[in-house]
């Protein structure tokens, strides 16, 4: 696969993972003209345009309509400029609606899965599959405590989570490691846009160190190739990026999400 089609399968399963989550945790689903946005939550990450057309590029009125939209329902919002829009005129139309990029691009990877490199196991660690209400509490404290921007983002994921279940073939299936019975790692697989996505990578600060981003990463794409799934995605973080690498992923693209901060939000955001 060329970089430019490995970037659309990453694109594609950002897309429809969000757009999945956001759905099942009771957001407020928007479209029109290939451009896609919810609000999900009272938090940026979760008030979102997930989509924007490129055949029909909003212009600056529209804009300011979305974005205006997602503010009466919950304050500041994020519109994301993915792979499909970057050499287009979006950045600057959102520069020019009060947006401003929120940190730095997120590196976007994949890998085929038949060249994964897997990661061994982790001695005197366990790791299984999220199959019921409690194993996802222990999940979620893994995921609050390491990945989660907020309560409110910890709360919707909960909810979508238990909205799609533990079905064996659902969209969404979840890992948690344990050392002596407490959670100290979780990732999940989310399966859009034809590939396995890997998501929520996090440990304990008491257990880095040891191989456990790289073994439970491992396994939820493990579960991609089980379902046939060809290809693995992932959006890295700076602490992981290296870890990816290893697996087989290779970086193909950038994702950057653009911000636009209402006043009674500036100083929480």
């Amino acid at each position: 696969m060329s970089e430019p089609e490995a970037a659309s399968v990453v694109e594609a399963n950002f897309i429809e993972t969000w757009w999945s989550l956001a759905d099942a945790a009771g957001g407020a689903l928007h479209a029109e003209a290939g451009t896609r946005w919810f609000a999900a939550g009272g938090h940026p990450i979760l008030n979102v345009v997930i989509e924007t057309s490129t055949r029909d590029l909003p212009d600056g009125a529209a804009i300011e309509r979305i974005a205006s939209g997602l503010e009466r329902i919950s304050g500041s919002c994020v519109w994301w400029v993915l792979p499909s829009a970057s050499k287009t005129r979006l950045a600057e139309s959102l520069a020019a609606a009060g947006f401003a990029p929120w940190g730095g691009p997120w590196p976007g990877m994949a890998v085929a899965v038949e060249r994964i490199r897997p990661a061994p196991a982790v001695v005197g660690l366990d790791l299984r599959r999220v199959e019921d209400g409690d194993a996802l509490r222990d999940y979620l404290s893994v995921f609050d405590a390491t990945l989660s921007p907020g309560a409110g983002v910890t709360d919707a994921f909960g909810r979508a989570a238990r909205a799609i279940g533990f079905d064996r073939d659902a969209q969404m299936v979840h890992f948690v490691v344990r050392e002596d019975g407490v959670a100290v790692g979780c990732a999940s697989m989310i399966e859009g846009g034809g590939a396995a996505g890997v998501y929520n990578v996090g440990t304990l600060e008491r257990a880095r160190g040891r191989g456990v981003g790289a073994w439970v990463s491992s396994a939820a794409l493990e579960e991609g190739g089980r379902r046939g799934l060809r290809f693995g995605t992932l959006q890295a973080s700076e602490l992981g990026y290296r870890v990816y690498e290893r697996l087989g992923f290779r970086e193909v693209c950038q994702l950057q999400a653009w911000i636009r901060t209402t006043a009674g939000d500036a100083d929480g955001v």
